[in-house]
């Protein structure tokens, strides 16, 4: 079975995650799951309708990816419907909230200032207009008003020399606007 959309909305979200839960139980295994990316401005933020993927990093990782793989079969989804690639733009430990408990799946989410550092320091802003449209809504939420709060945000959890002219660039776009 082949799905016509390759993105996933709110609903869709819950559901896999339910079932990635369901199955974990079927093997007595409690597993962890933090979400980044435009599944936490789907299921956390509500800030949006629908993301390509599942970015996010999680325990067991050998067991949840064996899972993701046999489910991406069985519901027609992309084989990276559900990545960990996210890992690459990590930075320290991230302050998590619990979002959801399922039972055998508890599902995390770091805090809206760390969703939007990570958001400016992957920078895909000029590529995606999803990304463009996350920091504007971020920039909202966490009530930043101007260039240099937004930039002491960012540098709370990465190094400014590592923040591209083109983030620093749109930010003051953004906040000039």
């Amino acid at each position: 079975m082949s799905r016509v959309d390759d993105t996933l909305d709110k609903t869709e979200i819950e559901k896999y995650l339910r079932a990635l839960n369901n199955r974990l139980e079927k093997e007595n295994i409690i597993g962890e799951v933090v979400l980044f990316g435009g599944a936490v401005m789907c299921l956390v933020f509500d800030s949006r309708e629908q993301t390509k993927d599942i970015d996010a990093v999680y325990y067991p990782k050998e067991v949840i990816n064996r899972i993701i793989h046999q489910m991406a079969t069985e519901y027609g989804l992309r084989e990276n419907w559900f990545n960990d690639s996210v890992k690459g733009f990590l930075s320290g430990a991230p302050d998590l909230q619990k979002v959801k408990d399922y039972g055998n799946l508890i599902v995390y989410s770091p805090s809206a200032e760390y969703v939007f550092a990570m958001k400016c320091y992957a920078c895909r802003i000029l590529e995606e207009k999803s990304d463009i449209d996350d920091i504007k809504f971020l920039l909202k939420h966490l009530e930043v008003k101007d260039y240099d709060t937004a930039l002491q945000i960012i540098g709370k959890y990465y190094s400014m020399d590592r923040i591209s002219v083109k983030t620093k660039y749109v930010l003051e776009q953004l906040i000039g606007e």
